[in-house]
């Protein structure tokens, strides 16, 4: 992949506290900000209901934590397709002395998952949180999240948008195919050629492959999403 550097997260400004000790706790709260934009984006097994806790803690509101934890999902998302498109090209893969990637590690899903953040109540809701409750609820990916993305109706939009335009005409299951799809969501920085071309040398059609691939990192945003607002049961 040809990155040549780190991403830097910057949270969001909030408004000062009051009181004799508002630079402190503020400095508190970028930390805790920050340690979590961190874990989310490249450890996101470690996130507990400790860690959303202490979002709460600081200050941070339901509404926040929605569009910080979208942010980050989405620059996932973003680098994995720029990853994909540099192997579609043949980019090589650039190594930098010193700097090593952990690898990115997901939980693995095998239960039903409920919110842990509130829900948009229905008889508060806006017109607009209305219509986008009811659009992207009845997509089955988006289904259980959608009522606490509708916090933030424009980019719960925005993410459905990317959600129909992901979607892969033909499933497929290889041993290529889950090799590339596993190196994709665990060390975006190592895909390369060496991955995308046994794609397209077993007859996929590369549009197809990239459509595929692009999916795969979806679904990381949305388990991400996922991560960041409940627990599973």
């Amino acid at each position: 992949m040809g990155f040549s550097g780190s991403v830097t997260i910057t949270p969001p400004s909030s408004p000062p506290l009051p009181g004799p000790d508002s630079s402190r706790e503020s400095n508190r709260r970028l930390a805790q900000i920050t340690q979590y934009a961190r874990q989310l984006a490249s450890s996101p097994d470690v996130i507990d209901d400790k860690a959303q806790n202490q979002l709460d803690e600081v200050g941070l509101s339901t509404y926040d934590i929605v569009v910080i934890s979208q942010i980050i999902g989405f620059i996932g998302f973003q680098a994995r397709v720029v990853a994909i498109f540099q192997a579609l090209l043949g980019h090589p893969v650039r190594w930098l002395p010193g700097h090593h990637i952990q690898p990115q590690t997901l939980p693995a899903s095998h239960a039903a998952w409920v919110p842990l953040l509130p829900v948009v109540e229905l008889r508060y809701a806006s017109a607009h949180q209305l219509e986008s409750l009811s659009r992207w609820q009845a997509e089955p990916a988006l289904e259980a999240l959608t009522p606490v993305l509708c916090h933030e109706p424009s980019l719960l939009d925005l993410t459905g948008e990317i959600l129909l335009n992901t979607r892969e005409a033909i499933p497929l299951t290889s041993p290529a195919l889950s090799a590339a799809v596993e190196l994709l969501t665990r060390s975006p920085d190592r895909f390369s050629a060496a991955q995308f071309t046994p794609l397209t040398d077993q007859g996929l059609p590369g549009e197809h492959a990239i459509m595929l691939l692009t999916r795969s990192a979806f679904d990381g945003w949305l388990n991400r999403l996922k991560v960041a607002f409940g627990k599973e049961e």
